[in-house]
Parts: structure tokens; C-alpha cells; sequence
């Protein structure tokens, strides 16, 4: 096990969103020693009966030790060390959405709006600030401002993609929150676009109904869940569409979105 070279690339990169994880067959306590005394401290996870293993193997047999890179929408794109190079390439499609600084006082509105998720809201309030006389305020307006631009512009590029794989429904799902959270800009007129273009299609236009349903339940997740009532009001409206319309993509989208905020 290189524990050395893969503890290297974990601190290397993970600030920007890489992530090491092993998978080791031998006894817990066995696995705790050997790695402490190398000094990892990515994650461990344990399989001693190589059901991962046999997972990843398929009819064939892999191995040891065998590693994977894994890109941001879990498709395996090497399996082999990693290297710096290869993981460098792919980390310029990751996009942290965190703010990662403190924003002026005069800013606590767009960052409420931003951090649950009505990015579109927290862009236009900042824009009333670029211009500001107040240097601290006009820079970190500006900061917000060109953040959800890079957030669009990620965003964007994965829905293309889907888009271009003709994995409608993903892309659907995708775009509906899109469309919520980048609400009040331009960004937001093309995802309309995008999912009017969408609805025509044979397996889209099947589960409309739920689409629309979601599509409501995300705008009223968009307002706000910070009261206990906003949520369980929210919680309901994602529950409608699971439970009016079982075994559709939208009713997946909307259970995921149950149990990210803490329902069942």
C-alpha cells in the first residue's frame, strides 16, 4: 500500500474537493495499527469480505492493491495510481459552494439567500453594491458576484453534458433547480428554455405531472426552511410527489430531498 504517496495527494489536494478513500480486507484493529504507524488519515473503510472487491472486479478478479479516480459525478475514469496531472485536469470542473470568507455586514441578506440556495437573489442584492464608495463592501459584492457566475457556469456545464449523453432525466432534475436557485438572472430564462425543450420529449412528457409537482416543492424549498413549519412544510410538498407519483425520476429527486432535510 503506497499510504505515503496517497497521503501526499490527500493534503496536497483536498481543499479543493479531492477525496482519498481505502478500502481495506484485514481486521479492523489490524488495519488501525499498521495505518496509524504510517501516518494516513484519509478515510478507511473495512470489507473483509471483499464485497467492494468483487463489486468493482466484476466476473474478473483484481489486484492488490487496486485504485480507482473516481471524477465528480462517479464515473470511474482510471484505474490506476493516481496521477497528479490527471487529477489536476479534473479538479478544474469541481466547484466548492461554499463562500469560504466572511462577507460584509451589509451583505448578511445575499448570504442568507445564497447559502440556501437562491444563488439568483444573493447575485442581485450584490449588484446594488459593486458601485459602493464603501471599498470593503464594493469587493466583497463584487466576490459574491463573480462566486455564482463561476457556480452558473459549472452548473451549466454538467446539464450540457447530461444533455449531450441524452440522459434527459437527470438533466431535467438538474435544470429544475437550476432554474430555482439562479432565479432573477439570465442563467434562469435559459434553463426554462431548456426544460420547455425538454418536455417534448416521449419519456419526459410521460411524467410531466410529477416534473410540475417537484418543481413547486424545490421554488418552496427555495424560500426558506430555517422555521421548523417552512420545512415540514416542504418536507410535504417533496412527499406529494413520492407519493403521488412512485417510481418516476422525480419522485427519487424528491425522497433524496426528504431525507436531506432530516424527514423520513
Amino acid at each position: 500500500m503506497k499510504v505515503g504517496h496517497l497521503q501526499e495527494l490527500h493534503e496536497k489536494y483536498y481543499d479543493q474537493g479531492f477525496r482519498v478513500v481505502a478500502i481495506a480486507d484485514e481486521p479492523p484493529q489490524e488495519v488501525k495499527e499498521v495505518l496509524e504507524g504510517k501516518g494516513a488519515r484519509y478515510w478507511i473503510g473495512i470489507d473483509c469480505d471483499q464485497d467492494t472487491l468483487q463489486r468493482y472486479a466484476g466476473e474478473g478478479s483484481l489486484a492488490i492493491p487496486h485504485y480507482y479516480l473516481v471524477d465528480v459525478d462517479g464515473v470511474v475514469v482510471s484505474s490506476e495510481l493516481p496521477d497528479e496531472a490527471r487529477i489536476e485536469e479534473l479538479l478544474k470542473h469541481v466547484f466548492e459552494p461554499a463562500l469560504g470568507k466572511d462577507l460584509h455586514e451589509k451583505l448578511a441578506d445575499a448570504r442568507e439567500d445564497y447559502e440556501r440556495g437562491a444563488a439568483g437573489a444573493a447575485w442581485k442584492t450584490a449588484g446594488k453594491m459593486v458601485e459602493s464608495e464603501d471599498e470593503s463592501l464594493a469587493e466583497d459584492a463584487t466576490f459574491l458576484r463573480e462566486k455564482i457566475e463561476r457556480y452558473v457556469s459549472w452548473q451549466r456545464e454538467r446539464i450540457e453534458r447530461s444533455l449531450a449523453e441524452g440522459r434527459h432525466a437527470d438533466a431535467m432534475g438538474e435544470l429544475l433547480v437550476f432554474e430555482v436557485r439562479f432565479a432573477k438572472m439570465d442563467a434562469s430564462k435559459w434553463a426554462s428554455e431548456q426544460i420547455k425543450a425538454l418536455e417534448k420529449h416521449e419519456d419526459i412528457h410521460a411524467e410531466r405531472f410529477a416534473w410540475d409537482k417537484l418543481r413547486k416543492a424545490i421554488a418552496k424549498e427555495a424560500k426558506g426552511v430555517e422555521r421548523r413549519s417552512a420545512r415540514k412544510s416542504v418536507v410535504y410538498a417533496y412527499g406529494k410527489v413520492v407519493k403521488s407519483h412512485a417510481g418516476t425520476v422525480a419522485a427519487k429527486i424528491a425522497k433524496e430531498r426528504i431525507q436531506a432535510l432530516g424527514g423520513k
